[in-house]
């Protein structure tokens, strides 16, 4: 699976952007933190994570991504176009947002589980 920077870039730009606050700009930076994390991990156990795990998390990331950049770019056309956000807009866009986060913490506990059976750990105390 080749892994797009996008959703760094979409995570950037949402937050500079001036206008994501709040519980969005909170679910926005733990997604940051949660790739940041998957990439760490996947880089340190690179082809030693069983394949079940690999093919188990794979799919489920791109889709959680997937949703993740959607949502972002949604909100970034609504912003960018000065027209204020209404609430239901608003609501679709954080709930697809919480979707893709949850998904994405699923998928890290996932790895971290494969990972930690090959000895490898997320951050060191």
């Amino acid at each position: 699976m080749k892994k797009s920077p996008r959703p760094y870039a979409l995570s950037a730009e949402m937050l500079l952007q001036g206008r994501t606050r709040g519980s969005l700009a909170a679910m926005v930076g733990e997604m940051v933190a949660v790739q940041a994390e998957l990439d760490h991990l996947l880089g340190r156990t690179k082809a030693r994570i069983d394949r079940a795990s690999w093919v188990r998390y794979a799919d489920s990331y791109r889709e959680y991504i997937e949703l993740y950049e959607s949502a972002c770019r949604r909100y970034l056309r609504v912003v960018d176009g000065d027209h204020g956000i209404d609430a239901q807009v608003g609501s679709a866009i954080g709930s697809a947002i919480r979707d893709a986060l949850e998904g994405t913490r699923a998928v890290l506990e996932v790895v971290r589980e494969a990972a930690a059976r090959v000895g490898v750990h997320s951050w060191p105390d």
